[in-house]
């Protein structure tokens, strides 16, 4: 009898013994079950942290890389050198201005006065390839213009009094009077420009057109040197007059100086790109190459101006009508290029400046090859550990299978036998 508390004592200890021996094991398990969940939250975030910075750079910081250099660096440059090319007009209109103002310049039909107007401002600047004036009251035209070859500067006129001019100062007559042309009509319903026009209903714009002979008032061996114009159109009202003795300019640039304005080295280091010059109709004025402006109209055979969506790129199809009536910056994606729409200021807003691109142009190949690797490792773990579960799996069902097919080779010997 003196046995039993002793047994029950023991017993005793050794319960309470295993109990605090689970109570640790539990605290243990708890504390590996923490560290696991805490080690495989910290992997998930060091994934997804891989997965969101590479995909900053690749898409985010390469596209606000690219918008910033066009928008700030392509676009600012290329509005300045077109803006600068085409002040050869407002140097034109200037000058016009100042000596009609002093009443320097009284009489429609003076030549003399006309060529001490022009003709400086055609030989400094080679932009400039000609100015047409048209009057109010005087049914004719007088033309200074430059010519192709030796590049002087020649007044011709369709006045009667043309031969007063020089040997070669008469221009042919038209088939349809000056004042019923296209230009006329325009320039006629402009207000009187000031001194340096800055609004839109103080001048209108003119073209793109090929300069022919009769335009330009030059003789021209061959179509290259024809070339692309682009006109503007103003007109200046005479003091003293009433508003009803008023001359009408159409000042002509040659276009195709455009085009070194519309290269970008930078940009053609690493890829092609494109920067088209347009108007608001759609017509192209100048490209990169020549060939980017003109096309063979395939209904009567004569050789035109492009318009943008005719373009042989692959986002000229998606630039349409809409898409060039913007008052501000925009930009248009089209598959892999990103096409910024840039209106050019006042006087010249006319122009929309097109400029095509794609990220390869702005991807630092290194960082590209850290960010494809950081994506790449970030997955792998995961992989990995899909890989081993799928294993494991597939062992474990294995082992059971092969269990099973023992178990039952044992009973069926136990029946054998016991029969």
């Amino acid at each position: 009898s003196s046995m039993l508390p002793r047994l029950w004592s023991f017993r005793s200890d050794a319960s309470s013994a295993s109990g605090k021996s689970t109570r640790r094991r539990s605290k243990a398990e708890q504390v590996w079950t923490n560290v696991f969940i805490i080690a495989v939250c910290w992997m998930l975030s060091v994934s997804v942290l891989l997965v969101i910075v590479a995909w900053q750079y690749l898409v985010n910081v390469v596209d606000n890389s690219r918008d910033e250099f066009v928008n700030f660096a392509v676009a600012d440059r290329v509005t300045l050198q077109v803006s600068a090319v085409m002040a050869s007009v407002i140097r034109a209109n200037d000058a016009l201005h100042y000596f009609v103002d002093s009443q320097l310049y009284v009489s429609p039909l003076d030549y003399r006065v006309i060529r001490e107007v022009l003709d400086p401002v055609l030989a400094s600047t080679p932009s400039l390839t000609g100015v047409e004036l048209a009057f109010s009251t005087v049914p004719h035209r007088v033309i200074v213009s430059r010519e192709f070859s030796s590049g002087s500067v020649e007044l011709r006129t369709d006045s009667p009094d043309c031969g007063n001019v020089g040997d070669f100062g008469c221009l042919p007559p038209r088939t349809i009077p000056t004042n019923e042309t296209s230009w006329f009509t325009k320039a006629a319903a402009c207000s009187p420009t000031k001194s340096a026009p800055a609004q839109n209903s103080e001048i209108a714009w003119e073209g793109p057109s090929f300069r022919s002979e009769a335009d330009s008032g030059a003789f021209a061996t061959s179509f290259w040197e024809l070339g692309p114009g682009y006109s503007m159109l103003f007109r200046i009202v005479f003091p003293g007059s009433a508003g009803q003795l008023f001359l009408l300019a159409k000042a002509t640039i040659d276009a195709s100086g455009l085009r070194e304005a519309l290269r970008d080295s930078q940009l053609g280091k690493v890829d092609p790109y494109q920067i088209v010059l347009c108007t608001r109709a759609g017509v192209v004025v100048a490209g990169a190459e020549a060939f980017a402006t003109v096309i063979l109209d395939p209904l009567d055979g004569n050789l035109r101006f492009r318009n943008v969506w005719e373009l042989d790129f692959k986002w000229a199809s998606d630039i349409g009508w809409n898409e060039l009536q913007v008052s501000s910056p925009a930009a248009l994606r089209s598959e892999e290029s990103k096409v910024a729409i840039v209106p050019l200021p006042d006087p010249f807003s006319d122009l929309i400046l097109l400029v095509a691109t794609t990220p390869s142009s702005f991807v630092q190949r290194t960082l590209q090859v850290f960010a494809m690797l950081s994506i790449v490792a970030s997955a792998t773990p995961y992989t990995v550990a899909l890989l081993s579960l799928l294993l494991f799996v597939v062992r474990q069902r294995s082992f059971r299978r092969n269990l099973l097919t023992h178990f039952a080779e044992v009973l069926e010997a136990k029946k054998a036998l016991g029969g």
